[in-house]
């Protein structure tokens, strides 16, 4: 690839005006806001708010407003929503308007214990539950025209200057202004005046709408039953809310009637009545079931289009009265078998009527034996589907018992049940999940006045798009006036909003959910770079966006800046030629390393410790052309219909093309050819991309070369080293760069910038007496570090300095060791065996020392903090190099990265594993890494993942290159 070439579906422009615009507000931008997102991810995020949270968002700015405030917004938050207490006090002197929704510690932080202290100030053993009333939410006054205006104008009088001064306190009377919770229905509440039970108005809390009822028939209230039975439903059938009512009417009837759910005749006045919403009349229906004694019906509860009560009577087998809304008819609904035949009058008052999970529910609180049982009808309409689900005990942890019903209130993903207990005056919060708890009775903090709680779940759909009907007026609890249909809030945006949301509908049918490439260009930057390597290359594949942004050279920047050096592995098998690395990253990154455990010979129990070979890399074949060509074509042969027949397995040898790995820089790789070890290509494994460098100066071929790669920062050049035994003789001794000692040395250095095209010779290299390589090639701070390995030197740290192209010595750490060789040696050399168990290398941007100690058995790491100054030289490690089996593996054990996460990673050549060892255990056993199913060789070398792109780090206009999958 010539420089300047871009990936196909790459859209120049729209990236660099993109970028233009991210610089241009770089000094302002203080990174990627809520309000950027677009509107389907918007939608997703607010969705897995609690209720309060949404409530505060609601009231943030507009573009939130009106997501919440969305039809479709309100519908998927309701099919989510789980049924949670709605509280209110209960003060005989007060009327109060406020309801509380409890949401449990799994959805906020709705209840909280704390210990009690007695009245001589000691902590008790006791706990007190208590709930934490934090949603806020409004019902109306009965009369709100009244209060505002009538009783408004009572409030006033005069102040000493004769001026008129309103009291901010209006005195209501309980009678006129107190409405009752009758019960819920998709989000909506019913409400009664006091005095008769009879339906008033049907609200949203959430959304503060409500809706006044049409005055009702009069009841009869000459008999001691005065009061009406009342309840709000939904009809699926015709999509319709409608409120029920019962009452005893005026009239007298001779005949006696069959009451439609116990079946008995009776003489009872007791007719229904139902409203619907949006509609401007009540329409009588006929008979309502009754009790013998005039009892209430109790703990109405809506479910499938039906209202269901408690038909709270003497001796009765059909308890259960469920109202349909689709056929408007009353049915009983068969009960659970409890076993008892006819219920009697004590366990009738013992017992409730709720919903749990969508599905039917009976309360048993037994009295005898202090249990709660709660039977649940799976499949609705069916008496042989009802199960016992749960038998509590309901004894406190201090042994105490409470009389009286339990109202089911929820039961929470979470696994706990919620009840409420009206003579305890508490929630009752049970954990389902543990076998042995107990129930907890949750008051409420600072309230001394009782309370009442009925299930309710949260909804934002607003009654206007609920309640059909074009005359509709609703009114809002914070308003005195009545808001017709299609008012819309003020500062609401119809043309924006609704063309935004027919955009949303349009593609509605084919949407599965909010897509990362609907985020802006900033968020991915960020989302994207916290992924590790393996993801990114997944990504890089997934569409043109995603590869677009990675490799952006901003980004590639960005990731570089904070990546880390892992592990890369290559197999060594004797017969094949590997073109394939793996990347590992460890278990803090990703499931790079596997632990099992496995059986020695005696049956005893052992761990192995095991590298996953995931992130597969490539590196280029040494003579690509050749193998796809001229071997190539020696690999056809005819077949039985004298055809040509191609095979699929080209035969390569491992002379002309296996690489060596040198070392890595900045991302980038040196490879080097096997036979004489001469730099050959540059390449990036991430990326696919590689350079060929020229061929160098022709060397003496009984000797092979040393070489290394690295960077010029002052010059922003990439530059290849090579040393070699050049074949010149030498008449007179050389001086040595590094140890100053004076040699016939034919070795000298060339150097090789990446994007021109020869190599230059700098003068004379540094050597071995006796010929050794010079080993460990780690690049740092500008220059090219390596062992010198030889006999009883004290400059051993080899360094070639990119910037002034020169070798220098780096000053070596106070290693202190051999003082007690034969012959001695004068302090600060290095005997040859000490120099054989040593590795150079970098940890966290610090050159260091990597000494094995075969005397104790000792790993001692040496850091050099502050670079080029001998004094900074610090042990960081002492590292007991003996396994879990007290085993010891001489050698030499190669750094290759300090983690973030406090894990130091070695590579021990002799045990053919990576080895890893936690430093903030100090405790902690060597751990060595095999790779599973290889069972040849392998080698690994320190590389931090890069992709930036060879065509943007290096300079040259005839540059040319290569992909590792283009020929």
């Amino acid at each position: 690839m010539k420089r300047g070439r871009k990936p196909r579906g790459f859209d120049t422009h729209k990236v660099d005006k993109e970028l233009d615009e991210l610089e241009k507000h770089g000094k302002l931008y203080l990174g990627p806001s809520m309000a950027d997102l677009p509107l389907p991810i918007s939608m997703s995020i607010l969705l897995k708010l609690p209720t309060k949270r949404l409530l505060v968002c609601r009231c943030v700015c507009k573009t939130w407003r009106n997501i919440i405030s969305d039809p479709q917004f309100a519908k998927l938050h309701f099919s989510k929503a789980e049924a949670f207490p709605l509280v209110r006090s209960l003060s005989p002197t007060h009327i109060s308007r406020n309801l509380y929704l409890v949401e449990p510690p799994e959805h906020s932080s709705g209840f909280d214990l704390r210990d009690c202290c007695d009245c001589y100030g000691h902590s008790s053993s006791e706990h007190h539950f208590h709930m934490k009333l934090e949603t806020k939410l409004k019902i109306p006054l009965r009369n709100a025209e009244l209060v505002m205006n009538s009783e408004g104008d009572a409030n006033v009088s005069s102040n000493s200057k004769g001026g008129v001064k309103r009291k901010r306190c209006i005195k209501l009377r309980p009678k006129e202004h107190k409405l009752n919770l009758v019960n819920s229905c998709n989000g909506f509440l019913c409400l009664s005046e006091p005095s008769h039970n009879d339906p008033v108005v049907v609200c949203n809390p959430i959304t503060g709408e409500f809706i006044t009822l049409p005055v009702v028939t009069p009841a009869d209230e000459s008999f001691g039953k005065s009061f009406s039975d009342c309840g709000l439903g939904f009809s699926r059938k015709t999509n319709q809310y409608k409120v029920i009512r019962m009452f005893d009417q005026r009239e007298w009837f001779y005949d006696r009637i069959c009451d439609p759910i116990t079946g008995r005749e009776t003489s009872s006045l007791r007719v229904a009545e139902i409203h619907t919403l949006g509609t401007e009349s009540w329409k009588r229906i006929g008979c309502a079931p009754s009790s013998s004694f005039d009892d209430k019906l109790e703990s109405p509860s809506y479910l499938n289009g039906a209202l269901h009560w408690l038909l709270v009577d003497h001796n009765i087998s059909e308890y259960i009265a469920s109202f349909n809304f689709d056929k408007e008819i009353f049915r009983p609904v068969p009960p659970p078998p409890l076993r008892r035949g006819m219920i009697s009058w004590e366990t009738m008052r013992n017992m409730s009527l709720g919903v749990l999970r969508h599905k039917l529910c009976i309360c048993q609180h037994d009295s005898v034996d202090f249990k709660i049982r709660i039977w649940v009808m799976k499949k609705y309409g069916v008496q042989e589907s009802w199960r016992k689900v749960f038998r509590i005990d309901t004894t406190t942890e201090e042994s105490r018992w409470l009389r009286g019903v339990y109202e089911p209130i929820s039961y929470l993903r979470s696994g706990a049940i919620l009840f409420f207990h009206r003579l305890a005056n508490a929630v009752v919060y049970y954990n389902a999940k543990r076998e042995f708890s107990s129930l907890k009775f949750l008051k409420v903090r600072g309230v001394k006045s009782k309370y009442e709680a009925i299930a309710y779940t949260p909804s934002f759909i607003s009654l206007h798009n609920a309640v059909m009907g074009d005359n509709l007026a609703m009114m809002n609890v914070t308003s005195r006036k009545s808001m017709k249909r299609g008012r819309k809030p003020r500062g609401f945006n119809t043309h924006k909003v609704g063309k935004e949301m027919d955009e949303f509908r349009n593609w509605q049918k084919q949407y599965l959910g909010p897509s990362i490439a609907d985020l802006p260009r900033p968020i991915s930057f960020n989302i994207l770079l916290r992924l590790p390597t393996k993801r990114l290359l997944v990504c890089r594949c997934v569409c043109k966006t995603w590869r677009n942004i990675i490799s952006d050279p901003q980004f590639a920047k960005l990731h570089f800046s904070t990546a880390e050096a892992f592990p890369l592995v290559r197999t060594l098998s004797p017969t094949h030629i590997s073109r394939n690395l793996y990347l590992v990253e460890p278990p803090e990154h990703n499931s790079g390393f596997d632990q099992r455990e496995y059986c020695d010979c005696n049956g005893h129990t052992k761990r192995h410790f095991h590298m996953k070979l995931e992130t597969k890399l490539k590196i280029p074949l040494r003579n690509e052309e050749l193998a796809m060509n001229s071997e190539g074509d020696a690999n056809v042969s005819r077949n039985s219909k004298g055809g040509v027949k191609r095979k699929r397995c080209i035969k390569l040898r491992a002379k002309d093309h296996k690489l060596n790995l040198v070392n890595s820089c900045n991302g980038f790789l040196c490879l080097s050819e096997p036979s004489r070890n001469d730099p050959v290509v540059v390449c990036n494994p991430i990326t696919g991309e590689f350079i060929n460098l020229p061929v160098p100066t022709q060397a003496d071929e009984s000797t092979k070369s040393d070489c290394g790669f690295g960077f010029n920062p002052k010059t922003n050049q990439y530059v290849v080293i090579r040393m070699f035994d050049q074949q010149e003789k030498v008449c007179g001794r050389v001086r040595e760069p590094i140890t100053g000692r004076e040699l016939f040395s034919r070795r000298v250095a060339e150097i090789h910038t990446l994007g021109t095209e020869s190599w230059k010779r700098i003068g004379c290299a540094p050597s071995s007496t006796y010929g050794y390589k010079l080993e460990f090639p780690s690049y740092l701070n500008g220059a090219l570090h390596w062992l010198l390995m030889d006999y009883n030197i004290s400059e051993y740290i080899a360094s070639f300095n990119f910037d002034k192209d020169i070798f220098q010595p780096v000053p070596s750490p106070p290693l202190r060791r051999g003082m007690f060789s034969w012959p001695p040696l004068r302090p600060g050399m290095i005997s040859w065996e000490t120099m054989k168990n040593m590795s150079l290398g970098v940890l966290r941007d610090m050159l260091c020392i990597c000494d094995h100690n075969s005397d104790d058995f000792e790993i001692d790491i040496w850091v050099m903090e502050k670079y080029g100054v001998q004094e900074t030289w610090t042990r960081v490690f002492c590292i007991n190099a003996t396994t879990e089996g007290s085993r010891w593996l001489r050698g030499v054990y190669e750094p290759i990265s300090c983690l973030r996460s406090g894990a130091v990673l070695f590579f021990h050549r002799l045990a053919n594993a990576v080895v890893y060892y936690n430093a903030k255990k100090p405790s902690c056993y060597l751990k060595f890494l095999k790779v599973r199913g290889v069972k040849s060789k392998y080698e690994a070398i320190a590389h931090t993942p890069s992709f930036i792109t060879l065509n943007d780090a290096v300079m040259g206009d005839n540059l040319v290159t290569l992909s590792i999958t283009s020929r």
